[in-house]
């Protein structure tokens, strides 16, 4: 069974099943606002690619980011690319390079504006992705927030520039993940047979992602144990299941992490571990826009409130105390500001999650905690965190379209508000 068949929007007593279906001339006007919206994203996001390369072409950047901080990533995938296609052999900290230079290779182009069209068009397919997971999650007769779904995701101010006012990796790591996380819900695991051809495509994917940003499939495999520990939870009727899987996680953060360094019993010598660990470190003696938090020789007791600000600083930064530039302040002006006022809404609309939202809920809070717990830099954070917010925004309008009523049984209500029995009628695609 896919694990979005566990619930459903549309079959569950206490909701509300009144809405009013369109008329023709309501349908057509949708239709009308929709394909203007998709026009208007496609056209802005087309607008600011094309300015962003001639701005970068007049200030002899060569069609990479014009104005970058410290050294663009941009520079290295470009010129790796360029040594790959001639021939050179040479050593790549990820696939991307690869992917560009046997590009060029195989089409003979050398004019970055043709790559940067390949990355624009994967941008829109991390759009068309996010719509897919949508309209899994949400029956057809209540699919009233796509628009809102294609607007937001069209035009967040991150996703924009780390998709298009360079040559970076970022849009095809998004479009992955959320490649995995549809074929996570679209596959029937309870039939074995069936579940094959999703499983094997899953298992690429993951390959794939793991050769863009290999911590990206660590974190869903992080997000995908807490989910499975929190519904067992449900099912023997825990009271507050999501409050013990979090403190569950501190718990053993507050462990591992000073043992890292110790190397108790040898049991935590763990190379990835202190890797992490002293990358984080060495970003504490960075800019300004530092958090200035280092997990070397921490104890059980101070590492807990340490990475719950530098959580919460990955999701929300920067906060109005860690304004210190002009770029801070547009940063907590354009984005945190937005991202705290979704964050309550989602928090308000926690009682209406069903089973298999619930799991994509928990893919973003793993993302968030291994940026918190990775990340110092608050201009990387921006980066970092559009792969968690793609799935907040897309949180949202599944929330927003559901009409539960308060039906859940008391110390449950903020947990869960589905029966994990009922059968879905809008997401099978085994029948």
């Amino acid at each position: 069974m896919a694990i979005a068949q566990y619930a459903t929007h549309a079959t569950v007593a206490g909701l509300d099943t009144s809405a009013r279906p369109l008329t023709a001339s309501g349908r057509h006007s949708q239709n009308l606002r929709y394909t203007a919206i998709i026009i208007g994203v496609v056209a802005a996001r087309y607008a600011m690619m094309i300015v962003a390369h001639f701005w970068s072409l007049a200030v002899d950047r060569g069609g990479l980011a014009p104005n970058p901080s410290g050294i663009d990533d941009g520079d290295y995938y470009w010129g790796l690319a360029q040594l790959l296609a001639d021939g050179w052999d040479t050593d790549a900290a990820n696939i991307f390079p690869v992917v560009l230079g046997t590009l060029m290779r195989v089409t003979g182009i050398r004019e970055i504006l043709f790559y940067k069209h390949i990355n624009f068009l994967i941008g829109l397919g991390v759009i068309a992705a996010a719509v897919s997971l949508y309209r899994a999650c949400v029956p057809a007769a209540r699919r009233r927030s796509e628009m809102f779904l294609v607007l937001l995701l069209g035009l967040y101010p991150s996703a924009l520039v780390f998709e298009h006012i360079s040559l970076y990796r970022d849009g095809w790591i998004f479009l992955l993940h959320m490649v995995a996380l549809l074929l996570c819900m679209r596959t029937p695991w309870r039939r074995p047979l069936l579940a094959i051809p999703g499983a094997l495509g899953l298992i690429g994917v993951l390959s794939i992602l793991t050769s863009f940003r290999w911590y990206v499939p660590v974190a869903g495999a992080i997000g995908a144990i807490m989910w499975t520990l929190w519904r067992r939870m449900l099912r023997l009727k825990f009271r507050y299941p999501t409050a013990i899987v979090a403190t569950g996680f501190l718990l053993t953060l507050a462990l591992v992490v000073p043992l890292v360094y110790s190397g108790a019993f040898g049991l935590f010598d763990s190379e990835l571990l202190l890797r992490a660990l002293d990358y984080r470190s060495g970003e504490t003696t960075g800019a300004g826009s530092s958090l200035g938090i280092s997990f070397r020789n921490v104890n059980s007791v101070t590492v807990v409130p340490l990475f719950v600000y530098s959580f919460a600083s990955n999701i929300w930064g920067p906060l109005p105390w860690q304004i210190s530039s002009t770029n801070t302040f547009a940063g907590f002006v354009i984005e945190s500001s937005v991202m705290v006022v979704l964050t309550v809404f989602l928090y308000r609309w926690r009682s209406r999650i069903s089973i298999p939202v619930a799991f994509i809920a928990f893919q973003a809070a793993a993302w968030f905690a291994t940026i918190g717990f990775f990340n110092d830099n608050l201009g990387t954070a921006l980066r970092l965190r559009v792969l968690g917010w793609h799935i907040g925004v897309l949180l949202f309008a599944v929330l927003r379209d559901s009409r539960v009523a308060s039906v859940a049984p008391k110390g449950a209500r903020d947990e869960v508000s589905r029966d994990e029995s009922t059968p879905a009628k809008f997401n099978n695609p085994g029948e």
